[in-house]
């Protein structure tokens, strides 16, 4: 039986790398003493397509400039919120109290806006700065901390990631071939009959000879699954974006 893996919570650039090594394992083994050459070629010719299609949307100008916004948005986010923690400490108890009415404000929100998917994301900060310019007390909060200006670049910069997402969704819905995304099933559901067809046959086989490929499989399994779980919270997996 073979160690899990949590394959469907692997970054594309995760699972790429991670079925890339199930192939070379597979192939260090003498897949064909074995008798799993044939399912490890479909591994590897499932693997390939997400590889080049992955490729292209991580190099695309919209992709980089896409990822820039969101950076930048993040940034605005952690930085409004790092400054009205900080103030909360104030010897000045007005001070004290125009950052827990910001605190409270983006409490409303849950305490990880930077880590949610991209829409989510764009989403909560269309109503964060809605709250941030038409709210009363949440107003004179951030004139009394004078960071009224970092809401406007925080404004900007959402309306920025919400076009250039667009452009990128229409630049997918252009091009012929299709996305990483969509080839990701596939290269899935060869990972997952590789490792029943190897399962089978360790079952059959009474010499051991699968033993060390299991062993290895599985050591590789772990490493992975450990990078996912010790991401906590999950980090966002941005609508598909390359990670």
């Amino acid at each position: 039986m073979f160690t899990k893996a949590i394959i469907k919570r692997y970054y594309l650039s995760e699972l790429i790398s991670f079925l890339k090594a199930i192939v070379q394992l597979c192939t260090d083994a003498s897949a064909s003493t074995l008798q799993i050459d044939v399912v490890t070629t479909a591994l590897q010719n499932a693997t390939k397509p997400v590889e080049a299609a992955y490729a292209y949307q991580k190099d695309s100008p919209v992709t980089i400039a896409l990822e820039t916004h969101d950076m930048e948005r993040d940034n605005d986010v952690l930085g409004i919120r790092a400054v009205a923690d900080g103030y909360a400490k104030h010897f000045d108890p007005a001070i004290v109290a125009a950052a827990n009415v910001i605190i409270a404000c983006f409490n409303k929100y849950g305490n990880n806006i930077a880590r949610l998917t991209y829409n989510a994301e764009s989403e909560v900060v269309d109503k964060l700065v809605a709250d941030f310019e038409t709210d009363p007390k949440v107003v004179a909060a951030l004139a009394t901390l004078g960071i009224t200006s970092w809401v406007g670049h925080l404004k900007a910069s959402n309306n920025s990631f919400k076009a250039k997402y667009l452009e990128r969704t229409t630049q997918y819905a252009s091009q012929p071939q299709q996305s990483a995304l969509e080839l990701k099933p596939a290269a899935i559901t060869a990972y997952e009959k590789l490792i029943k067809h190897i399962d089978s046959r360790n079952t059959l086989d009474d010499t051991g000879k699968y033993t060390a490929l299991i062993q290895k499989i599985d050591a590789l399994t772990e490493q992975y699954n450990t990078t996912v779980l010790r991401r906590t919270p999950p980090a966002k997996p941005k609508d598909g974006a390359p990670k």
